[in-house]
């Protein structure tokens, strides 16, 4: 009874397995006094012996020691479940575990159950004399209570042992979450699969579609190797989720996952002897768990590319983009809205639209009010067509809202012009054709009657109106050619002085009794298309005559070097500092429409700077409020084969 509770002592707490057989056998020694003792456990497959615990045997005995079921003693025993008593054993006739490197007189083996069933067998041998008589009935009570302790040690063991590994998976299975770099979840892979199976060694990879890790990390392994082993992992995808073979390192474990992308992975480990069928169970579970943990990194990572192509999109778009929620709180702005609004995305995300903006009508569209409307914003001030369209951000979120703005200023500023092109066209060409019929109507009906002074005077009219006409005839041309890129230039070796003169020549017609004074060389040719030349002159020349006063002359001046300047010189009314930016707009004028004395389109200055841009030069005025003007005009001696870029743009 004393050995009964001893071994119930030993079986109960808490030394590791292998030193609680042990004890079992010593204590087993003591009651039955022998002097030599083993313990055989039965494998998982049922058909050999394994040497569990022994005292007292020689050194000689290998501790991996096995036998087979039904062979030897200690197999008959196994295989019948009865108990042996041998006494003086006969050296030759024994066979058992021990070596016969003495005399063994006396033999016990004893099978030890387990609710009904061996498990193992209990050897017990004296060297010399015999076993009393009751020793086998006195062993075998042993044993079986014995065998019943082994068996309840082994489960607790093993419900440890589970309860363990349950634990390092979840401790693995957590390092995972959330983590959605491959990466990082390859190593956290690989280090889980270390810490389930007691390994030292290993890798976890992404293998591309012909086998070879396409993306990876190993440990305690060379790059050929795990290249190897990887290869032979993807040779059995399509076969059992977990396997474990022997290889040149050890015993290669390895479980196959599948990401949602059909994508395939490892994640393998090498030890040094097999692994235990209940560890490569939890390696299977996972293995599951890295294929997910992958598949949403992957899930992740596709969708932050969509993300980020779509917000690359957004962030090009040059139209104001302002996106709320069902609550119209700011979600979004790209960076257009940021400048149109004068507000930083990061600051205006979760705030009320309403009096963040600081535009009522955009926040109307935003909370629903309107579906489009016009707005004002920016710095310089533009104007936007704001059209709104409903968006689902996230379910079950109530349905949010997105407002784009078109920027319609150039297309107002565009209709504008338009309809003052219409006017101020209508009104300049009916001025001279109003002369002209008015002139030809009184020579048609009174003709006869006029005196020929009078009928002269009716006729430089006519032609001095229908002159006037095909200039005005002739700008617009030039313009229209010039927008749409149908104006190409003639270029010839010009005599400069014969065009200035020319041009000199028409202003005076056109204001007798004005002086223009010309400074230029006498022989001067330079290579230009000399109409448009002309008109850029023509126009220069009439504005300094109309601006200014007799007796003070025009001063046309005209120097050569690397390119041709032509200076245009007036002592009128001067040109405001403040004005003198805005000149060179179409249909720009400095007196107010209602006091229109000089006439004109207000194309002059514009078409002259888009003739010379044409050639490649430049247009500029000098000028001081009640001390004159001076335009200059230079023309490069290489005439550029097409207009230089942006020239039909050229728009103060």
């Amino acid at each position: 009874m004393d050995a009964l509770v001893a071994a119930g002592e030993v079986a109960g707490g808490n030394l590791p397995p292998e030193l609680a057989l042990q004890r079992v056998v010593e204590i087993a020694i003591e009651l039955l006094r022998a002097e030599q003792g083993s313990i055989m456990l039965v494998d998982g497959s049922g058909r050999r012996l394994h040497l569990a615990a022994a005292s007292g045997l020689p050194p000689s005995v290998p501790r991996d020691a096995t036998v087979a079921v039904g062979e030897g003693v200690a197999g008959r025993v196994m295989a019948t479940g009865r108990g042996l008593l041998l006494g003086d054993v006969d050296e030759h006739d024994f066979v058992n575990l021990v070596p016969k490197t003495r005399r063994i007189s006396a033999s016990l083996v004893v099978p030890l159950r387990s609710r009904g069933r061996a498990i193992g067998v209990l050897n017990l041998a004296r060297a010399r004399g015999s076993f009393p008589a009751d020793a086998l009935a006195v062993a075998q009570v042993f044993a079986d209570q014995a065998g019943g302790l082994i068996e309840r040690a082994r489960l607790r063991q093993r419900a440890e042992e589970r309860s363990a590994g349950a634990a390092a998976l979840a401790r693995a299975g957590r390092a995972l979450l959330g983590i959605l770099d491959t990466d990082r979840l390859l190593r956290l892979a690989l280090d889980g699969a270390i810490e389930l199976l007691g390994a030292e060694a290993g890798f976890a990879c992404v293998l591309d579609g012909d086998g070879s890790p396409a993306t990876g990390t190993f440990r305690g392994l060379s790059p050929e190797t795990v290249s190897a082993l990887a290869a032979r992992a993807a040779s059995s995808r399509g076969e059992d989720a977990v396997r474990s073979d022997v290889c040149d390192n050890g015993h290669l474990s390895y479980g196959i996952f599948h990401t949602g992308g059909g994508r395939a992975g490892v994640v393998a480990v090498v030890t040094a002897s097999p692994p235990d069928p209940a560890r490569l169970e939890l390696l299977a579970a996972f293995t599951g768990h890295c294929g997910a943990a992958l598949g949403a990194a992957e899930l992740h990572a596709a969708l932050a590319a969509k993300h980020g192509e779509v917000a690359a999109i957004i962030r090009a778009v040059p139209n104001p983009i302002v996106v709320a929620d069902g609550d119209a709180r700011l979600v979004a702005l790209n960076p257009a809205a940021e400048l149109a609004f004068g507000v930083s995305a990061a600051f205006a995300a979760g705030r009320p639209a309403a009096g963040t903006l600081g535009h009522e009508g955009v926040e109307r569209l935003l909370q629903g009010a309107l579906d489009d409307t016009e707005v004002i914003a920016g710095a310089p001030l533009r104007l936007y067509r704001a059209r709104a369209a409903q968006i689902r951000l996230a379910a079950p979120q109530r349905p949010g809202r997105v407002v784009i703005l078109d920027d319609v200023t150039a297309e107002r500023e565009t209709a504008r012009l338009q309809n003052d092109f219409v006017s101020v066209v209508s009104h300049e060409l009916r001025t001279p054709l109003t002369s002209i019929k008015g002139f030809a109507r009184l020579l048609v009906q009174r003709g006869d009657a006029l005196s020929p002074e009078q009928r002269m005077e009716a006729h430089a009219a006519i032609d001095s109106k229908a002159a006037e006409l095909e200039r005005l005839i002739e700008d617009i041309l030039h313009l229209s050619g010039i927008e749409s890129g149908t104006s190409p230039l003639v270029v010839e070796d010009v005599d400069v002085a014969a065009v200035v003169g020319d041009a000199v020549e028409q202003g005076q017609r056109r204001h007798p009794g004005r002086a223009v004074r010309v400074e230029a060389p006498a022989e001067l040719r330079w290579p230009c298309d000399a109409v448009k030349v002309a008109t850029i002159l023509r126009h220069l020349i009439d504005n300094a005559l109309a601006y200014s006063s007799a007796p003070e002359e025009v001063v046309v001046r005209v120097r050569a070097g690397d390119e041709l300047r032509i200076d245009v010189v007036d002592r009128g009314i001067g040109i405001l500092s403040e004005d003198i930016p805005t000149i060179f707009e179409r249909f720009r004028q400095l007196e107010g429409a209602h006091n229109r004395t000089r006439g004109g389109m207000g194309l002059g200055l514009y078409l002259c700077r888009q003739l010379a841009a044409l050639h490649g030069g430049t247009l500029r005025a000098d000028s001081a409020w009640g001390k004159g003007s001076t335009f200059t005009v230079t023309l490069p001696r290489s005439v550029p084969v097409a207009p230089p870029p942006g020239a039909n743009a050229t728009r103060a």
